[in-house]
């Protein structure tokens, strides 16, 4: 290349243009910005005052510039908007407790409901009244108080569901209405399903709704994975679902096999001692296809 040499090879080694520099030039140039009447950047003004000091500045951009930067800030809103960001409870309880009535009503009331029962939970632990008696005000509203028990009980499920605690699974699906139950269920497993159904009957009359829409679940499940194992040639997984079904209904599943699938489940099924049952079944079934696909190829 020629001799020409760039800007900051030319420049002072104190001046060349490292990220904190930049980040320097960026803030005066901003801090220019606003001194001239343009929107105030706060974290560019903050840049500089970690650089230079408050006092450096203020008598730079001047005083009505940091003050407005400082209350920016400082005030209870901010405060109340950073912690929300952050999830931090306790601190929004606090910023909502320094405002004034009409700010704390009007913070409260724009909430989410999930939000105000964070902030309710902060307030009674922190001896919040004016904040607890705000949000409590809002959340006593039909529709919040509808939202705070939906919520409520998808916690309820999904800590039971967590641990797990069948029991306790069980239970948290009864609150639910039956198209709540239903599509909670359907975000459940094969097993989870097992489980669920089998603590439901446990339970007695009581749960006797859990129950009857878990087994509906598990049945609607076991035939989907059973239907997937089969077809994928997962004759491992197929022996140990086609099992769950009773006597009247394993000669029908097994029925929806040809004759090479049949022969590979029973070969499968005698190579596990636990699941002779399904390799007893499959036999007359195999017989019987056989004589089908026979005289099929004969006619």
């Amino acid at each position: 290349m020629s001799g020409a040499r760039t800007h900051d090879e030319d420049a002072a080694p104190a001046e060349r243009a490292t990220p904190a520099v930049t980040g320097l030039r960026e803030a005066v140039d901003a801090a220019v910005a606003v001194g001239r009447g343009a929107k105030l950047v706060p974290s560019h003004v903050l840049a500089l005052q970690r650089a230079w000091g408050n006092r450096a500045v203020a008598n730079t951009l001047g005083r009505g510039v940091l003050a407005r930067q400082e209350a920016a800030v400082d005030t209870p809103e901010t405060a109340y908007a950073d912690a929300v960001a952050h999830s931090t409870w306790d601190a929004a309880a606090r910023a909502l407790a320094a405002m004034d009535d009409a700010g704390r009503r009007q913070h409260v009331a724009s909430a989410p409901t999930s939000q105000l029962m964070s902030i309710a939970a902060a307030a009674e632990a922190a001896n919040l009244p004016a904040v607890r008696n705000a949000v409590a005000t809002v959340l006593t509203q039909p529709a919040r108080a509808a939202e705070a028990a939906q919520i409520n009980h998808d916690k309820a499920f999904a800590d039971a569901l967590a641990i797990p605690n069948w029991d306790q699974v069980a239970q948290a699906l009864s609150a639910y209405d039956d198209a709540g139950m239903d599509a909670k269920l359907a975000t459940m497993h094969l097993e989870q399903l097992n489980e669920t159904s089998a603590a439901a009957g446990r339970a007695g009359a009581g749960m006797q709704r859990v129950r009857e829409h878990a087994e509906t679940a598990r049945v609607r499940k076991l035939g989907q994975e059973w239907d997937s194992a089969y077809q994928h040639g997962n004759w491992e997984r197929a022996v140990t679902l086609v099992q769950s079904y009773n006597d009247a209904d394993l000669p029908g599943r097994l029925g929806a096999l040809n004759y090479d699938q049949l022969v590979a489940l029973k070969a499968q099924a005698g190579r596990m001692p636990s699941y002779a049952r399904v390799a007893g079944f499959a036999e007359p079934v195999r017989v019987s296809t056989l004589g089908r696909e026979y005289e099929a190829a004969v006619n």
